[in-house]
């Protein structure tokens, strides 16, 4: 036992310079049991390098490791990474033993890093082994470390930190120890990417082996520093690093590495200490190899250990990569998220640290404000009005400045929303629900959707009032401050309050002014003034109070009202058209008006004092836009009233706006100057796009943000691209290279743009940010040139379409075209390649011999293909068809297409069954119908599409199910979805 246990504890010692071979001879004391205090550490194995990229450089680097292998070197660097990494480790050393590593990296965007890591040392079968009576014995013997580890960043980009902890087992043939260790380290981030790191290993009380007479023994405890340069962007990277151990050793090394070729990796380092040392004059030099291919590292590494021969190490590493935003975007992301949940503490925390790692983060600092109002409300130190006004009968969306914003079912969403929040708050309306005029008895629908939402108080207004008490809906909180009408409405309140803990009480009147109402349900009475009704109710408060007015009159009259009663803390008016974005002041009033139509929600928040007086005010109107969802059960109660069967309510399964509308091209056929224009399918009214004297062509709607982008080609003949906010009303040149763009698309939750531009003679895929304008060039040339792309639904990938000029390739890649993958190789594909809904199916047209040319000589049509991912097929649609224009169907089933051979139909290719079939109906006078484009009609499944009919090109729509079309756009001129 004694004869294993020596040659077990001498194995690390023999090979790594950490304990030179002089001294192991004189160490053999540390493995008797006679009870002697050991002077070397067990567990030594815990010195050994754990990857061959260490080996090669001759010592456990802490600072330009990349992988996972850091984690047991210096867990500091695992904070580090971002990127899931798996490593696998394989040395043999002195022909006798095996040591095997395994790591993993779990980066979080959040809650730091993790990883974690096995070190198993096993000897294999001990040749002719005796026990004390040198009877034959088969010992066993192995030493593993089961390892887990944190890291995350403490000053962002400037330090990071890590630990991680060691459970320990050590078997020397039957005799077990076990053990632990605690690994930190923190490394800082220099300049010119240079790191600092400090680190202490292998932290504990000791660990004894489990026999009577055993000793408790130390662990290899040592403490080490280095400065270092990682390779990065550069070609190489370098170390130099010190460590001091418990064993009374100071040990040097330096290192480095250089890119050779582009995967390729050369490496060298040495490791020396302060013992004397004559074992070779090549002893502690360390030689490695490198070869990383995308993901994937493969290294080897080699060192020299004198007359003991040589330590001989594998690594295996994989990456699966992540894609993290910036941490300010992320400590938003999880703010959002505990704010919807209602964890508003948690919730400003995230917001806080937003703003910290980025102060331009407007959006968080807007959240954090909004959360510590939030928080305030629930310690009743704040208190919130969210009002409305002038809604005069609406109750559908309406359509401004080039979106949807409004209706009464999202208006109901948002209430109850803020209804449902932590935290005392007053939903009041200062009326005029109805447009007596315009409604013609549809009254009943406004007064039931109100009734379906948490107002506490609605003030009578002139149109309640011309409408007529047998009109009023009585589940509605009324409200009216003025005599006689309380006389005459029993049921009408007269004010609403509302106390706070700290003894506040907010006090609602409601007030209109005289329009000149000859009522006779006022009994020939005249109406009381505005200001003696409030004078009569105010009087009455007690104690501190905030007295707030809802008011139907005119902005010019709510002034003067504020002026001639002053303890007014807010008038909340109707009957005025303008909004105000913030509120006007007139001494201490403030005056708010939402506007008409009832698109926003108004929010005025007090900040209470201790004592319950106003400290300051928050003030800021949300607009009922499409980020807010329509209630389903008020919805279907307004369906009667909203929904116009004789109108199409289209969506797009890629790119139109749910708000229904379409973009398209208006081309007088006197000019050949193309107008872009915009059609509400709900009303069909047309907004043209201001585009001065540009020819327009392929418009592109991105939803969720509001934008359009198109193609505009100038007299000069370059056709860039051009981005338009109708919300702003904002033009943007997106491009100014000046050539020729082919075809564009949105991608990345239309926040950024594809293009196939060209120029110079050259073609290549570009990526525009239109919020930067920043123009990068993705393909630059390394795959031929471009001459179209598709981007997949969920867009994680692309196919492309690019020429060498003797056959062209279809490929595909993802969006930063890494590792194109070539699918197809033909003579000449033409245009854009598009993917099926679910991602499987490309579909694209090839060039077909004798096809025929336009005026510049370019092949205009060919034959429609659909390539099949999974399968690895290629299916042959067409034969002779010269297709012109194709798309899917929303289903994914079918490919619509316009041929050559007979444009009087829009075909379609069945997938199910492999047939050919024609969808549009056949004329007498061929329609030349082109470019059919996948649309949704609630769950129906059809298309848009172009036809000419009494010599103008017109927008159709066809239903798949019946083949029933529907004309779209019917205006004088060519109009074109292209």
């Amino acid at each position: 036992m004694n004869r294993l246990r020596l040659t077990w504890g001498l194995l690390p010692i023999l090979f790594f310079p950490i304990c030179s071979q002089a001294a192991t001879l004189g160490a053999i004391d540390i493995f008797q049991t006679g009870g002697q205090n050991a002077g070397v550490p067990v567990f030594s194995f815990l010195k050994l390098p754990t990857s061959a990229r260490n080996i090669g450089l001759a010592a456990s680097v802490l600072t330009t490791d990349e992988e996972a292998s850091i984690i047991q070197s210096n867990p500091a660097g695992l904070g580090l990474i971002q990127d899931y990494y798996y490593s696998l480790s394989h040395a043999e050393v002195l022909g006798e033993f095996r040591h095997e590593n395994l790591a993993f990296t779990y980066p979080t965007e959040i809650y730091g890093n993790f990883g974690g890591s096995a070190n198993i040392l096993a000897a294999t079968a001990f040749e002719e082994a005796r026990d004390i009576d040198e009877n034959p014995v088969h010992p066993t013997a192995y030493d593993m470390a089961i390892g887990m580890a944190y890291a995350n960043s403490i000053l962002e980009g400037r330090c990071t930190t890590g630990g991680r902890l060691d459970l320990i087992r050590s078997s020397l043939d039957g005799t077990v120890a076990y053990g632990y260790g605690l690994n930190a380290g923190i490394m800082f981030m220099l300049i010119n990417d240079f790191r600092l790191a400090l680190v202490i290993k292998n932290l504990s009380h000791g660990a004894t082996y489990d026999t009577k007479t055993a000793p408790l023994e130390p662990l290899p405890l040592n403490v080490g520093m280095e400065l270092g340069k990682p390779m990065l962007d550069s070609k190489w990277s370098g170390q130099l690093g010190v460590v001091q151990s418990n064993e009374n050793l100071l040990h040097y090394y330096f290192g480095g590495e250089w890119k050779l070729r582009r995967y390729i990796i050369l490496r060298m380092g040495y490791e020396g200490s302060t013992q004397d040392r004559q074992l070779g004059s090549w002893t502690g030099w360390g030689a490695g190899l490198g070869i990383k291919y995308e993901r994937l590292t493969f290294d080897y590494g080699y060192k020299a250990l004198g007359p003991l021969g040589a330590y001989h190490a594998f690594t295996l590493n994989y990456s699966r990569k992540s894609k993290f935003r910036t941490r300010d975007e992320i400590l938003l992301e999880a703010a959002q998220e505990r704010y919807r949940r209602g964890e508003y503490k948690r919730a400003l925390k995230f917001a806080q640290a937003a703003v910290d790692a980025n102060p331009y983060n407007f959006q968080a600092q807007a959240l954090s404000q909004k959360l510590q109002l939030e928080l305030d409300r629930i310690n009743q130190s704040a208190i919130a009005i969210f009002y409305t006004a002038n809604t005069d009968g609406n109750l559908a969306p309406e359509w401004k400045n080039g979106h949807a914003i409004g209706g009464m079912a999202r208006r109901k969403t948002k209430l109850l929303e803020l209804k449902g929040a932590q935290g005392k708050c007053l939903i009041l309306d200062a009326g005029n629900l109805t447009a007596p005029k315009r409604l013609a008895g549809g009254e009943k629908f406004v007064y039931g959707a109100y009734a379906q939402m948490p107002y506490d108080a609605i003030n009578l207004g002139s149109a309640e009032f011309i409408m007529g008490s047998d009109h009023w809906d009585p589940r509605l909180p009324f409200l009216s401050s003025q005599n006689p009408i309380k006389d005459i409405f029993p049921a009408i309140l007269t004010e609403k309050k509302l106390k706070l803990k700290n003894g506040l009480e907010i006090t609602v009147l409601g007030a209109m002014e005289n329009f000149e109402l000859n009522n006779p349900a006022l009994g020939k009475k005249a109406l009381e003034a505005v200001t003696s009704a409030i004078h009569r109710r105010s009087t009455e408060a007690e104690g501190h109070r905030i007295l707030i007015l809802l008011y139907n009159g005119t902005l010019l009259t709510a002034h003067k009202l504020a002026e001639k009663v002053p303890e007014l803390d807010a008038i909340i008016l109707s009957g005025e058209a303008q909004a105000l974005g913030s509120p006007m002041k007139v001494g201490n009033t403030l005056i708010c008006s939402p506007g008409r139509g009832g698109t926003v929600i108004g929010n005025l928040t007090f900040v209470l004092n201790k004592n319950g007086t106003i400290k300051s005010f928050r003030h800021f109107l949300m607009p009922l836009d499409a980020t807010i969802p329509n209630d389903p059960a008020l919805e279907h109660f307004l369906e009667p009233v909203t929904i116009d069967p004789n109108k199409l309510s289209l969506s797009g399964f890629e790119d139109d706006y749910r708000a229904q509308v379409i973009a398209y091209i208006r081309t007088p056929i006197s000019t050949a100057i193309g107008q872009l224009i915009l059609r509400d399918l709900t009303t069909g009214r047309d907004y043209p796009i201001p585009s001065a004297d540009l020819s327009c062509s392929k418009p592109i709607l991105g939803f969720g943000k509001n934008k359009l982008a198109f193609l505009g080609e100038s007299n000069s003949g370059a056709r860039e691209i051009y981005g338009f906010e109708p919300s702003l009303n904002r033009l943007d040149t997106l491009t100014h290279m000046g050539g020729k763009t082919v075809d564009l698309g949105w991608i990345l939750g239309n926040n950024a743009l594809l293009a196939v531009y060209e120029q110079d003679g050259k073609s290549d895929l570009y990526r525009i940010d239109p919020w930067s304008h920043e123009i990068r060039n993705l393909s630059q040339g390394k795959l031929g040139m471009v001459k179209g792309f598709g981007i997949t639904k969920v867009g994680d990938r692309i196919a492309l379409n690019t020429s060498d000029g003797k056959a062209s390739t279809l490929w595909v890649t993802n969006l930063e075209l890494e590792s194109p993958l070539a699918i197809l190789i033909d003579k000449s594909f033409l245009g854009s390649p598009k993917w099926n809904p679910q991602g499987s199916r490309i579909a694209f047209l090839t060039a077909t011999e004798g096809a025929p040319l336009d005026s510049l000589g370019n092949v205009t049509s060919g034959e429609l293909r659909v390539f099949d991912i999974a399968a690895k097929k290629l299916i042959s649609a067409t034969q002779q068809s010269r297709v012109h224009s194709f798309s899917w169907s929303a289903d994914g089933k079918r490919v619509f297409y316009s041929a050559g051979v007979n444009l009087a139909d829009i075909n379609s290719f069945n997938l199910d069954s492999m047939s050919l079939g024609k969808m549009t109906k056949a004329a007498e006078i061929p329609r030349s119908e082109e470019n059919p484009t996948p649309k949704l009609l609630g769950n129906r499944d059809g298309f848009l599409f172009e036809t000419v009919a009494d010599g103008n090109r017109k927008l159709m729509w066809m239903d798949i199910s019946n083949r029933e079309e529907k004309m779209i756009v019917d205006s004088t001129g060519g109009n074109s979805l292209k």
